[in-house]
């Protein structure tokens, strides 16, 4: 199954709305108490995050070396991966549905400290982390 064929979680559309114009971090860390320096600049629509979360998880796994990540991990991440949403800079955060079909977690590339990092287990926790922009 493509990451572009995972059902997205029911709350998502309204976040999207919600968020439309970005959003600030409310507290200095992730889901977990962890550090985080970040933002959302912008975020797809559920139209959106199949064919261009596609575009951008492609994009950003074909970024990396072959010695960074292997063939057989890029294809293991385009299956489990969607890309929803990105910092200011450019950064993309993703849903990841390797555990659970129905709930994922997200992730974000951390580009401070050059890891794809999990901010917290499921979407709804993530947005808790943010206050939108108006």
């Amino acid at each position: 199954m493509d990451a572009q064929q995972h059902t997205l979680p029911a709350g998502y559309a309204a976040f999207a709305e919600a968020f439309k114009y970005g959003g600030r971090l409310k507290a200095g860390c992730d889901a977990f108490g962890k550090p985080l320096e970040s933002e959302i600049g912008s975020i797809l629509t559920p139209e959106e995050t199949a064919a261009e979360g596609a575009r951008e998880l492609s994009f950003f796994l074909d970024s990396f070396d072959e010695e960074d990540m292997g063939a057989a991990e890029k294809e293991g991440r385009l299956k489990t991966l969607v890309c929803f949403a990105a910092d200011g800079a450019g950064n993309p955060f993703f849903m990841d549905f390797s555990r659970s079909p129905s709930r994922p977690s997200v992730f974000y590339w951390d580009d401070a400290k050059l890891v794809l990092r999990t901010l917290s287990d499921n979407i709804e926790d993530f947005f808790a982390l943010f206050e939108p922009e108006d």
